[in-house]
């Protein structure tokens, strides 16, 4: 058999067999081609190289003067535009703090809208919330990363080359502070 790629700048192929090795170079997808010698015979399949629900994570997470201080950081070779999130408070008692003035008072909702290069983390004050309380009862930040868009692109499952990405709610990853909080419900 012989084996070839779509892109070789996201992975290389190589093998003779029905046995390849893939070996990726970038954060995408691409489609291998496996031919078998006599050209009768074809395989297609589709290779991710990095797991796009981890290209940005929560590095950091307090709060000073009972507001929320928040590092991101971007693990993919992608250039992030926009990082998109969500938030919960609560204070000493774990009674949820009223954190937006939205029709769900208890979920506040924002973006980072810099720019966030290779390895690249958050800045301070770079932070958009999005119709947020002044309630300074906070004790308590329960914080996840929701989605991202990114100039560069990903590919979606399918194949299908795509700028947005959102992270089904089942696969939130929540992240407390302080971490040894008794248990919470979002």
């Amino acid at each position: 058999m012989s084996w070839t790629n779509t892109d070789e700048s996201i992975a290389t192929v190589k093998g003779t067999t029905n046995r390849f090795k893939v070996t990726g170079q970038r954060w995408g997808r691409c489609k291998i081609t496996g031919t078998t010698e006599d050209g009768g015979f074809t395989v297609e399949i589709y290779t991710d190289v990095g797991t796009l629900r981890h290209a940005v994570t929560v590095s950091d997470v307090s709060i000073k003067d009972g507001k929320p201080y928040v590092k991101l950081k971007n693990h993919s070779d992608m250039n992030i535009s926009q990082v998109r999130f969500e938030m919960l408070g609560y204070d000493n008692a774990l009674q949820p703090v009223v954190m937006s003035l939205t029709n769900d008072q208890n979920k506040l909702q924002g973006t980072y809208d810099m720019p966030l290069a290779e390895g690249e983390s958050t800045t301070h004050g770079q932070f958009t919330f999005y119709r947020p309380s002044d309630d300074a009862g906070l004790a308590i930040l329960q914080f996840t990363v929701t989605g991202w868009s990114t100039d560069t692109g990903y590919y979606d499952r399918n194949g299908k080359l795509q700028y947005n990405y959102n992270i089904d709610e089942e696969q939130w990853e929540w992240v407390t502070y302080p971490a040894n909080t008794g248990s919470l419900d979002k």
